[in-house]
């Protein structure tokens, strides 16, 4: 046991345990003990699964909490290995941007960038991202290279959700469902209640998902609400009381589309004015001075038109609010 325990010296904080905490001399002597037990009982003890880190993954993770600042979060102050620095930025420092990281993809147009912003994100949150030496060896290599680049991204404050809100804008160009830029906040806020979950494992893919779903939702609402408002103004216009205000009001609605009229010279206009009121009306007598249409000044007619329906209404509001209601 001795012996093993020597020869083990050389491992000290080489060696980590299943949470990516180097095992100093204490624990590994610790861990000798236990692997005898195990021997000895013949039982299996699960505190004996260590892993080694490469060299690649050490320097990752010293350059993730150098550009990224990790050990300033609260209780990181000792991130001692890549799965610390992993763990790190994708539920901490990503949880306080409040924004993915590939967001900053969005956010430059060095096309290198992106690429590195990329391998980070696929470092931070692949699983398997240990089988893919070539991923790990290059991003280390790319990150030296764009440092100064990397590090200038990075101080803007605002960086992360401009990118994201120029990646939401892109996507509603993508998608043919139009956003205008006073309503990319309100888009991510609709957006954040379909992805949910972790900020730092949001994918592109499900962002996109989730903005198609969101906007889809909003124009089903405004559909129903004008379908709404189109019934609701269909059943005021078939009524028959009013009050002594509603006349005055809709005098004054009347009196402004007459103006209107008045100004209008190109008879397309007028036609097509003549058919929507066709389309939408309910009332016989619009109908009927419609179908008695001469060869006359079609802007005259409509003037006609607009002033039989205001004596129409008019007499029979006038009529109800003399009877008191």
């Amino acid at each position: 046991m001795g012996m093993v325990a020597f020869a083990m010296r050389k491992y000290v904080k080489q060696i980590f345990d299943t949470n990516g905490k180097p095992l100093d001399a204490t624990h590994i002597a610790d861990a000798v003990i236990k692997m005898f037990q195990a021997w000895e009982s013949d039982k299996v003890n699960n505190t004996l699964n260590f892993m080694f880190e490469t060299k690649e993954s050490g320097e990752l993770c010293r350059l993730f909490v150098q550009n990224f600042r990790l050990n300033e979060l609260k209780g990181y102050n000792d991130i001692s290995s890549l799965t610390d620095a992993r763990w790190a930025l994708t539920h901490e420092y990503i949880t306080e941007k409040g924004f993915p990281l590939w967001s900053l993809k969005h956010a430059t147009n060095f096309d290198n960038l992106r690429g590195l912003i990329d391998n980070i994100v696929k470092i931070s949150t692949e699983k398997d991202f240990r089988n893919q030496p070539h991923l790990m060896s290059q991003t280390l290599a790319e990150i030296k290279q764009l440092k100064f680049e990397l590090k200038e991204l990075l101080k803007h404050t605002n960086a992360f959700k401009e990118g994201f809100s120029a990646f939401v804008m892109g996507v509603a160009i993508e998608k043919g469902l139009p956003l205008k830029e006073d309503e990319v906040d309100e888009a991510i806020a609709g957006m954040r209640k379909h992805l949910g979950g972790d900020i730092g494992y949001w994918s592109e893919e499900e962002a996109r998902n989730a903005y198609v779903i969101w906007r889809a939702q909003l124009l089903e609402e405004k559909r129903r609400r004008q379908e709404e408002e189109i019934r609701r103004q269909q059943a005021n216009d078939m009524r028959t009381e009013y009050t002594a205000s509603e006349i005055d009001k809709l005098n004054q609605r009347k009196a402004a589309a007459i103006a209107k009229v008045k100004q209008i010279k190109d008879a397309d206009i007028v036609k097509a004015i003549l058919e929507k009121i066709i389309e939408k009306t309910n009332n016989s007598l619009v109908i009927s001075l419609i179908k008695t249409l001469h060869l006359i000044n079609i802007s005259v007619y409509i003037l006609l038109l607009w002033d039989n329906i205001a004596k129409f209404q008019t007499l029979k509001m006038t009529h109800k609010c003399s009877l008191g209601i």
